[in-house]
């Protein structure tokens, strides 16, 4: 088995660029909850599902809290995410 070797280029792709951004709302957010619906239409993401795993991910290892709110006359729960505190994102 040959060693391993870090990566030294960039993440490309469209889902990648929409983790940057949606990363980027949080920061942006200065701790505030952002809707989950509204990061994903802001980065582009046509099908909001494909990357709430990378969010699952987040919120794992303590980087992101999870919310859940409803709208106004709702009965469904939907999601919005903050930076955790003490995070800290290299730009």
């Amino acid at each position: 088995m040959s060693a391993f070797v870090k990566a030294e280029d960039e993440l490309r792709g469209k889902r990648a660029a929409c983790v940057a951004s949606m990363i980027e709302q949080l920061v942006e957010a200065e701790g505030e909850p952002v809707e989950w619906s509204v990061m994903c239409d802001t980065a582009g993401m046509d099908h909001h599902g494909q990357l709430m795993p990378a969010m699952h991910a987040l919120e794992l290892v303590g980087a992101i809290v999870r919310y859940e709110y409803t709208d106004d006359g709702g009965t469904r729960s939907k999601p919005a995410f903050a930076l955790a505190e003490g995070v800290e994102v290299e730009s």
